[in-house]
């Protein structure tokens, strides 16, 4: 027992020695070792709260934290507390009822950039972000008027169909419900009648439809290649003596200048030139004689009674009668229309001031359509207004010209030219002349409806002409001649020479032309193709019947 005993005490002994060992060794280790610091300060990241800008912590030469920044190291830790205090409670409330102030964006977007980039409590809207707010679109409604005599739901309906045909014909929506409105109330002024409306609605939409499609194959019509358009025109040229019977200006061989036209005298009366410069002359339009001074003032204070529409043959009970198409008026009854001058018709000395169209290898093959407008002067007819149109319906020249006398009618209700229009107005015939000279040789093709008159009202002398009231003519035959009027809405589905009053457009009946003969070389295509497929199978039934 005893020796266990001391064996148990020796060991204990020897544990103790070792761990003192251990200790001594470990505590040497500890105090031999120095550490480094680094000296540079070093940046701490802010913490939630805190000011945006880093924080530098700085050491003294032994290592240890310098300055207000010790407590970085070591931040006592601080329980939280519920706010019972009711003083507590009223900050808290005024900061949450506190107007924030909103930090605008960089104005350099909107205006320059020398505008501050923030603007707390602007209250100026021209620097305010506005965004951006679709157009509502909505139909057009008929509000109610009072007075009106025509059923809002009538109406109602005929502006939305109004609507559907300006978006059939192509326009926007927005133009739609701009036109629809307009053209209804046009319908609807001075109506008393739930008929008349709805016939008057019915015309306008198929006016809009018609027109609608006359852009359409107008647009088509344009696409034309100039060389097969000439080659296919050449078979419509007007022969010499269709131009001499149909009163075209002819050059005389004898005297440059000078023009013959046939059966000139026979339309229009010449006046009667008397001693002191007067004229003696039968007016065009109602047929009394009047005199007129040298400077075209009318010697009596007469007013003109005239029909300004057409001679036109009708059949009443039987009986073949002629009237007046203006107002069905019989022939030498009282005129519908008054004007406040007689006029005459006469174009002037022809034996002098005609100009030819010269000849020129150089110059390739053109097309255009020529249409003029005139007026009644103290010299008879004279023109005042020259458009010239290409192959593609683009004008290429149109002015207004200045007669050599005094204007005694515009004609406007033809024309489309007012008093107004004429003010400072110097361009004389023969500017006009030189300019189409410029444009028109001898082998250029004009077209146009009726234009022995246009070349006669120029001066000019050109062969090469196709003339649509040849090329589409009357089913009675010559002298009588259809309108270009008819024409267009016959064959182009399209209507022209619709103002009114207001006259007509120059330009308008010389497109009208060049696309009545673009129809006329479409439709013989068509006709050649059908009547050979025709002859085709006239063949074929031939066969057949001798194989049987």
């Amino acid at each position: 027992m005893n020796m266990m005993d001391n064996s148990k005490g020796l060991q204990d002994t020897d544990d103790e020695n070792c761990k003192q060992t251990l200790e001594q060794q470990l505590l040497a280790i500890f105090n031999s070792h120095k550490p480094q610091f680094n000296k540079e300060p070093i940046k701490v990241k802010a913490g939630i709260g805190e000011d945006k800008k880093a924080k530098e912590v700085k050491y003294s030469d032994e290592g240890n934290i310098v300055g207000d920044d010790v407590l970085l190291t070591k931040r006592p830790r601080i329980a939280h507390s519920s706010a019972n205090n009711d003083e507590e409670i009223h900050k808290k409330m005024k900061l949450l009822n506190s107007p924030k102030t909103i930090s605008y964006p960089s104005l350099g977007c909107y205006k320059n950039d020398d505008k501050p980039s923030t603007l707390p409590d602007v209250e100026n809207d021209e620097y305010r972000r506005i965004a951006h707010v679709p157009k509502n679109l909505n139909k057009p409604i008929i509000l109610p008027t009072p007075g009106a005599k025509i059923p809002l739901t009538i109406r109602q309906k005929c502006l939305d169909g109004l609507v559907d045909v300006y978006l059939k014909i192509g326009l926007s929506k927005e133009e739609a419900y701009q036109q629809a409105p307009k053209k209804e109330l046009e319908l609807n002024s001075g109506c008393s009648k739930k008929s008349i409306y709805l016939n008057r609605f019915a015309v306008a939409k198929n006016k809009l439809l018609r027109e609608g499609k006359s852009e359409q194959t107008e647009s088509q019509l344009t696409k034309t290649n100039l060389t097969e358009f000439y080659d296919k025109l050449k078979e419509y040229v007007v022969d010499v003596d269709s131009l001499r019977d149909n009163s075209y200006p002819l050059p005389v061989p004898e005297k440059p200048g000078a023009a013959c036209i046939q059966n000139l005298t026979k339309k229009y009366t010449e006046p009667v030139f008397q001693k002191d410069g007067g004229r003696l002359c039968s007016c065009c339009r109602c047929g009394k004689a009047f005199s007129i001074t040298k400077d075209g003032i009318q010697v009596e204070s007469d007013e003109c009674l005239y029909h300004s529409g057409r001679v036109i043959t009708k059949k009443v009970a039987g009986e073949v009668i002629n009237t007046y198409n203006c107002c069905s008026g019989t022939v030498g009854g009282t005129g519908c229309s008054v004007a406040k001058n007689h006029v005459y018709r006469y174009n002037g000395d022809i034996s002098s001031g005609f100009v030819t169209t010269i000849s020129s290898t150089k110059v390739e093959n053109r097309v255009y359509a020529l249409d003029c407008e005139m007026c009644y002067t103290a010299n008879g007819i004279e023109l005042c207004r020259v458009t010239l149109v290409d192959h593609n319906s683009e004008v290429i020249y149109d002015s207004l010209v200045k007669p050599s006398a005094r204007i005694i009618d515009y004609n406007t209700r033809f024309s489309g030219i007012t008093e107004d229009d004429m003010k400072g107005i110097t361009v004389s015939l023969r500017d006009v002349q030189a300019v189409i000279l410029s444009y028109i040789y001898s082998n250029t093709i004009i077209l146009g409806h009726g234009l022995e008159n246009d070349l006669i009202a120029m001066k000019l002398i050109h062969q090469m002409v196709v003339d649509t009231a040849l090329v589409f003519p009357h089913r009675r035959g010559l002298p009588y001649k259809r309108s270009l009027k008819n024409l267009t809405r016959e064959f182009l589905h399209r209507i022209i020479q619709d103002s009114g009053d207001n006259g007509h457009d120059s330009k308008e009946d010389a497109v009208a032309c060049i696309d009545l003969m673009k129809w006329k070389l479409k439709d013989s295509i068509g006709r050649h193709k059908s009547s050979k497929k025709n002859k085709i199978v006239k063949e074929r039934q031939v066969i057949l019947q001798e194989d049987k």
